[in-house]
C-alpha cells in the first residue's frame, strides 16, 4: 500500500500528464531545489512556475512509472517515457525522478533523464 509520500509522488505524475504546473507546485515548497541532471537547476516556485510556462504548447511526456521506492522522507519513482524530438517524433527515455520531503512538501527534486539507444 503507498504511503503519503508515494500518493502525493503519484498525484504529481498525473499533474505531468495533464500538464497542470499549478497542480504540481502545491505540492511543493517555496523553496523547492529541482535539479535536472546534466541540464538546469531551477530553485523556488517562481522560477519554476516561469520556466515551466516558457513550455506551454509543448506536448506533455508520456510516461510509465515501474517502480517507486520510498523511506523516510524520500521516494525515488523510476520508469520509461517517450516525448517528442527534435524531428517531432516520439523518442524513448528512461527518467528516475528522486524526491525529498519535509513538512509534507517536496523539498528537493532531482531529475535524471537518459535517452534511450534505439
Amino acid at each position: 500500500m503507498p504511503n503519503q509520500h508515494e500518493t502525493i509522488v503519484s498525484a504529481i505524475n498525473d499533474s505531468f500528464l495533464e500538464s497542470d504546473m499549478e497542480k504540481f507546485l502545491s505540492f511543493c515548497s517555496e523553496d523547492l531545489t529541482w535539479t535536472i541532471v546534466g541540464d538546469d537547476v531551477k530553485t523556488g516556485k517562481d522560477e519554476i512556475r516561469k520556466w515551466m510556462g516558457s513550455l506551454e504548447g509543448c506536448e506533455p511526456p508520456k510516461f510509465d512509472v515501474e517502480r517507486m521506492i520510498s523511506n523516510d522522507d524520500w521516494v525515488v519513482c523510476y520508469g520509461g517515457m517517450t516525448m517528442k524530438g527534435e524531428s517531432g517524433l516520439d523518442e524513448p527515455y528512461s527518467f528516475c525522478d528522486i524526491y525529498r520531503f519535509a513538512d509534507g512538501n517536496v523539498i528537493d527534486l532531482r531529475s535524471f533523464i537518459v535517452k534511450e539507444k534505439t
